[in-house]
């Protein structure tokens, strides 16, 4: 073993609440033993692709400090992520990049067609608790009552995570049900499996995108979908940001959000003709994301 790598996600954070952030503590604490014994090997410890933030409290700010200290390379995907680690005045100074998904993306897009011109992925996020339950309820009654009016739409839900935490199974199934009691010959629910190629064509074919995990967002931004986030976390508000979408692009995930907001976005969403697009092209996202790739080449031979 000549070196430990980190890859890119969003692991130092305090989004979790409750017994999930203690747990989440632990986490952080192995990646930091492991750091430590690999610099007491004297093996090189890199950190690709990071997200980073936000940091509320001292303790994550400690563990973040002392693993960046720890590590030769890093690499953050976004701005916001390039900030919060200047901000810890770490002694290694981070490389601004991209999420490193975005290097499938180093080809021409799949040479299909948009198919179904009316096709609409969605992915659901589901919460500890009762996190977002009323949201979703609310949000689920806005998509039937579209469903309804728009004779020709297509919905393709996609599930991102499955487990048994935070899995997002139960509610994208509950969506899926309830507008399938309409029509089920244009609902169809589609599971992340492990055929890349097949999910990446899956939502290349979707003419717009509603999402609210975070690489839902980015592959329905690197496929050219239509884009409506839903921030459930700062990472969502963060790549929004860094691909430059306009404030219509997102819809606040808030129990306090009328049906009616719901509606008139996701019905403009489908029909407008003029929908925002990110300032940001997939290829500059890609060209950024190579930054790192570069970064792996050079250090790698030395």
């Amino acid at each position: 073993m000549d070196r430990v790598i980190l890859g890119g996600g969003s692991h130092f954070h305090d989004e979790f609440k409750g017994l999930r952030h203690g747990r989440h503590y632990w986490y952080l604490i192995r990646y930091l033993v492991v750091f430590l014994f690999a610099r007491l090997l004297g093996r090189d410890v890199w950190m690709l692709g990071m997200g980073i933030g936000p940091l509320h409290r001292r303790t994550t700010r400690w563990l973040l400090t002392c693993v960046v200290r720890l590590s030769h390379w890093i690499t953050v995907r976004d701005s916001a992520s390039y900030q919060e680690l200047q901000a810890i005045n770490c002694r290694r100074k981070p490389v601004l990049s991209f999420d490193l998904a975005a290097l499938l993306f180093d080809k021409e897009p799949p040479s299909l067609s948009r198919g179904n011109g009316n096709l609409l992925g969605i992915s659901i996020v589901s919460l500890s608790g009762n996190q977002g339950v009323a949201f979703w309820e609310t949000f689920f009654s806005s998509m039937e009552a579209i469903f309804r009016e728009q004779e020709s739409l297509v919905v393709h839900i996609f599930v991102f995570r499955g487990g048994d935490r935070e899995c997002d199974v139960p509610l994208s199934e509950e969506l899926c049900r309830r507008l399938s009691a309409h029509d089920p010959n244009r609902v169809l629910l589609v599971d992340y499996g492990s055929d890349f190629s097949d999910l990446s064509r899956h939502i290349y074919n979707c003419r717009a995108f509603i999402s609210t995990r975070f690489h839902a967002s980015l592959l329905a931004y690197l496929c050219g979908c239509r884009l409506l986030f839903i921030p459930y976390q700062r990472k969502v508000m963060d790549l929004a940001s860094e691909i430059g979408l306009s404030h219509r692009n997102i819809l606040s995930f808030s129990d306090e959000i009328s049906g009616a907001k719901i509606t008139e976005v996701i019905r403009k969403l489908v029909l407008e003709r003029a929908w925002p697009r990110p300032t940001r092209t997939v290829v500059e996202a890609v060209s950024r994301a190579k930054v790192t790739q570069a970064l792996i080449s050079e250090k790698w031979k030395k």
